[in-house]
């Protein structure tokens, strides 16, 4: 919390409840101690619920908290395909973030768009857990920028020019992710860069005051370009698809990876 303290704007804390899918009445148990049981969550996290397990963000309301219940298998077997594990504590903090993210920017959390939500729960997620849970931040990304391949399998991002990677960025910058069609988890493993390059460029401090700025103008790139002063497709050509194209050019793929060439 030390990194978001000067713009965590809600005194109120962030609860987290963490189970496996057996536990399921006792977490509902525990949101009703904590006053935070509401109908509507009950229902909506049980017709959630599968064999997978469940993520639920209850952000952007006065009883925000986030909800993790997954079968103990999944819990203990999440990790990267190379196995790991330090996947896992990703897992949890890449959501806390968004809870965060969710309290700064007050009632316009989806306004920060597709790669501004995602993109930030990766980078700021990792460093957390690299900070805090041991974790190895550079192991982490390596594994994470091959990760398009999943649903990208015949494009090789090594090879993008400038014009490809402007249009996958721009493919990646609705307000919605699921008005991005498929990106190829782009929002993900291309915005932790972009996070990256924002982060060298201008600053922590910066970063929050954009996301701080969505609450008086809820518009992600016009609080984009009010807060670094250049809007956002001029980043993309002069700064991001630069950093891109050196980055995935210098990547090496990790052992576990079959992709393209």
């Amino acid at each position: 919390m030390d990194l978001f303290v000067d713009f965590y704007q809600d005194p109120r804390p962030f609860p987290i409840f963490y189970g496996a899918l057996t536990d399921l009445e006792w977490v509902i148990q525990e949101w009703k101690k904590s006053g935070l049981h509401e109908p509507w969550r009950e229902d909506d996290i049980r017709k959630r619920s599968s064999p997978n397990g469940v993520i639920v963000n209850y952000w952007g309301s006065p009883q925000g908290h986030l909800t993790i219940v997954s079968s103990s298998e999944i819990l203990r077997g999440i990790s990267s395909p190379g196995g790991d594990p330090s996947w896992k504590k990703v897992y949890v903090t890449h959501h806390v973030v968004h809870g965060i993210q969710s309290r700064i920017v007050g009632p316009y959390y989806q306004q920060l768009g597709c790669w501004g939500t995602e993109g930030g729960a990766e980078f700021y997620g990792a460093l957390v857990a690299s900070r805090a849970l041991d974790m190895d931040y550079l192991e982490y990304r390596n594994s994470v920028l091959g990760r398009w391949i999943d649903s990208k399998p015949k494009v090789d991002l090594r090879k993008y020019n400038e014009t490809q990677w402007f249009e996958a960025l721009k493919s990646i910058s609705p307000v919605l992710c699921y008005d991005a069609g498929d990106p190829g988890n782009l929002h993900y493993n291309t915005g932790i860069l972009l996070y990256e390059r924002l982060m060298a460029e201008f600053g922590h401090q910066k970063i929050m005051e954009w996301w701080f700025g969505i609450r008086n103008t809820p518009d992600w790139k016009i609080s984009f370009q009010a807060t670094f002063g250049v809007d956002v497709d001029t980043w993309y050509r002069k700064s991001a698809i630069p950093y891109l194209i050196g980055e995935y050019q210098a990547w090496v793929p990790p052992s576990w990876w079959r992709g393209v060439g």
